[in-house]
C-alpha cells in the first residue's frame, strides 16, 4: 500500500483518530489503495468522494464476513461521535445491506450487495475526500 507524501501530517489534524493503515489509506490519502478497485468521483453536489468494491462469489460468507469486518474498520476510524445508520431497505429482488456513518456533516457508507445476474455478491464502501 502506497500513501502520499505528507499525507499523515494531514490526516492528524483531520481525523485525530486514526491509528491504522486501514484509516490511512481509505480516509485521507491521495492515492487510491491498491488493496481494492476503488476510484474518485465528484458526487451531484460537487463533494469528492472514494467508492471501493470487492468482489464475491454470489452469496458467500466471505463476503458478509468482510463485510461485517469493514463496518468494525469504518467504525474504529471514524470513533465514537460518528452516529451510526441503516439504510430503510429497497424494494429489489437482490439482497441489500447498507451501513451508514455520519460525522461532521459527512457521510460514510458501507454495503452488501447480492448481484444475481452476475452472480456475484459485492461489497461497496463510499469515503468523503476533504
Amino acid at each position: 500500500m502506497r500513501l502520499a507524501v505528507g499525507t499523515l501530517g494531514v490526516l492528524i489534524f483531520t481525523f485525530p483518530v486514526l491509528a491504522n493503515p486501514f484509516c490511512d489509506a481509505y480516509f485521507g490519502s491521495n492515492v487510491v489503495p491498491e488493496t481494492a478497485d476503488c476510484h474518485r468521483s465528484l458526487s451531484e453536489t460537487g463533494a469528492k468522494q472514494l467508492h471501493c468494491k470487492w468482489g464475491f462469489e454470489c452469496r458467500d460468507k466471505a463476503a458478509r464476513r468482510f463485510f461485517e469486518s469493514l463496518i468494525a474498520d469504518v467504525a474504529d476510524c471514524l470513533g465514537p461521535k460518528a452516529v451510526r445508520g441503516n439504510d430503510l431497505g429497497v424494494n429489489h429482488p437482490d439482497s441489500y445491506d447498507l451501513r451508514i456513518f455520519r460525522l461532521k456533516g459527512l457521510e460514510y457508507a458501507v454495503s452488501l450487495k447480492d448481484k444475481g445476474a452476475l452472480q456475484q455478491t459485492f461489497v461497496f464502501l463510499r469515503v468523503p475526500q476533504r
